[in-house]
């Protein structure tokens, strides 16, 4: 069989997944960095100090405005990262399940993503695969059924006792090149 090489011929494989993964990294890293900076910016812009108003001193609440906007940013960011892991993993399960059934022999189920799931492209090349499959399929069940024709007819004329040699043997000679054509196709499946 034929090896085949996995190599990378650029930084990014799929642009428009990887753009993605990264704008939603670079949003999470600059939201922080603004929200440190606004609550760094509140806390030293000279408000009055607690023994002037009675409260908390700025630093005290520039520390308790930085943990609420950090707490605020995680609860964000888990709930965006479930939403974009669910349109990774649920494409995933779906594959597994649906290579699953390949193995088995079973082409009849086409994998549909949801809207907004990633690896669309993926879903669309697997589909267009079970169709090649089920075409072969089909062309080698037509095969096979020539052949039980084929031998159909041979019974019948060895049954009526009227076998002509000539005409069995134009049979056997049709069947075998069915199933020569039948063998080379699945050979070439196997082929590397």
């Amino acid at each position: 069989m034929a090896e085949v090489h996995n190599r990378r011929r650029g930084l990014l494989i799929d642009k428009r997944f990887q753009s993605k993964f990264i704008a939603l990294g670079i949003v999470l890293v600059v939201s922080l960095a603004v929200g440190a900076f606004v609550v760094w910016s509140v806390s030293l812009s000279g408000v009055p100090s607690a023994a002037q108003d009675g409260g908390a001193d700025p630093f005290t609440r520039g520390i308790v405005g930085l943990l609420i906007l950090i707490l605020l940013l995680v609860i964000v960011t888990i709930l965006y990262g479930l939403r974009f892991s669910h349109r990774i993993v649920g494409p995933v399960f779906a594959f597994n399940r649906h290579m699953n059934w390949v193995r088995e022999g079973n082409y009849t189920r086409d994998l549909r993503l949801r809207k907004g799931d990633e690896f669309q492209n993926l879903a669309n090349s697997f589909n267009a695969m079970q169709n090649a499959l089920r075409k072969r399929t089909r062309v080698d069940l037509e095969s096979l059924e020539r052949c039980e024709k084929l031998v159909a007819e041979l019974k019948a004329a060895a049954g009526s006792g009227s076998v002509d040699a000539q005409a069995a043997g134009s049979l056997v000679a049709e069947m075998e090149k069915v199933l020569a054509d039948l063998r080379k196709r699945s050979e070439g499946l196997l082929a590397g």
